[in-house]
Formats: structure tokens, sequence, C-alpha cells
């Protein structure tokens, strides 16, 4: 069987409908890597794809010390992982940061 045009296998265009965003700027932030990374999103789901975001919510974090407003996550790697699979399905990872890794 033959690739679709463009050289893309089923299975790509399947991972690729399914993104997680991993991104250290995110709402109640008011910026514009948040309100790009919405517009994204919305985008991209009207496209027909499955966008989730991988945030600090829910992790352990600390002010980053020149910036208070913002928190520095303290993520497990295995919180991850299971933010990371919706079912059996892997989502392919985005990751738009704001603070050096």
């Amino acid at each position: 069987m033959a690739p679709p045009p463009g050289g893309a296998t089923t299975m790509d265009v399947a991972i690729l409908m399914n993104l997680l965003i991993a991104t250290d700027a995110w709402q109640p932030q008011v910026n514009g890597v948040v309100r790009t990374l919405g517009a994204l999103s919305r985008r991209l789901r009207s496209l027909g794809a499955t966008v989730s975001f991988l945030t600090p919510e829910g992790f352990p974090s600390f002010p980053v010390p020149t910036y208070p407003d913002l928190r520095c996550a303290l993520p497990s790697r295995r919180e991850i992982a299971r933010r990371n699979h919706r079912g059996r399905e892997l989502l392919a990872p985005v990751c738009v940061q704001e603070i050096p890794l």
C-alpha cells in the first residue's frame, strides 16, 4: 500500500490529530503566549485535531524569584506520562515555553 501524498502514513496522521501542548504559560496569565496558544488550539480543533495542554496546574510549584507572578512547576515523570496518554493513544507532544529550561 502506497503512503498518502506528501509521504505521511495513516499512523502519522492519527498521531498528529492528537496533540499535547506542554507549556509553562497558561491561564490565568494574560500575555501573548497564552493568547497565541488559545488561538492555535481553536484553529487546530476546527481542523479536527484533539488538543490537550500540559500546564503547571496540578503540579507542585514555586514562584520564579525575579518574577513572582510566574510559577515554576515541579512535575513528576509518572504524572507527565499519565497525562500524555488518552486511553491507549499516545499524544504527539509540542513544547512551548516562556522560561528557559
